[in-house]
Order: structure tokens, then sequence, then C-alpha cells
């Protein structure tokens, strides 16, 4: 007579692994962080510079900002140092917000 298996051990192990990756992204962006201009702020004139600041050293690999008309240019791309800080200037005069 055939033993009977149970998949329930690779259904729970698949689960803890797709949970454990969800988790290793909020890991490293843990910590507090700042940004100029401020979050959520409506903002008159074009900023000089717009950036994050980390409570600890980042590797930036990716650095996107959305306007109030979608993606905004950048002057400037992340290279693959660590920084706590990370600042880049519009690539173009932005307008005021709503």
């Amino acid at each position: 007579m055939q033993k009977k298996t149970s998949s329930l051990p690779i259904i729970h192990a698949t689960l803890a692994t797709l949970l454990l990756s969800l988790a290793i992204p909020v890991l490293a962006h843990e910590g507090g962080a700042s940004t100029s201009p401020k979050d959520g702020v409506t903002i008159q004139d074009s900023p000089a510079e717009i950036g994050i600041e980390f409570g600890g050293m980042m590797r930036i690999t990716q650095f996107e900002v959305t306007g109030p008309n979608g993606p905004v240019p950048l002057d400037g791309q992340p290279g693959s140092e660590q920084v706590e800080r990370y600042v880049v200037k519009p690539g173009e005069i932005l307008s005021a917000g709503d």
C-alpha cells in the first residue's frame, strides 16, 4: 500500500519564501527618511534640488520623481556607491503644483 503524502509542507514553504522575498525590500528601506521638498508639500517655484536623506547608508539603484504632469526629467542618475543622502537637480524648470 502506498503512503499518502501531503503537499501542505510544500505550500507552507512556498508561502514563507514569498513572504520573505516581499519583506526584504521593506527592511532595506527601514529607518527614518526625509525628502527635499518635504513629502506631500505643494511648491510654488521649481525646486533647486530634489532629494532624499536616510537614517543610514543606502545604495540607490533607481530614483524617479512624479509631478502633477507625470514623470519629472532629472539631471543625473544614482551611481553604485552607498550614500546617506541623494540629491539631484530637475532636468527642466518645473511648473507650480496645484
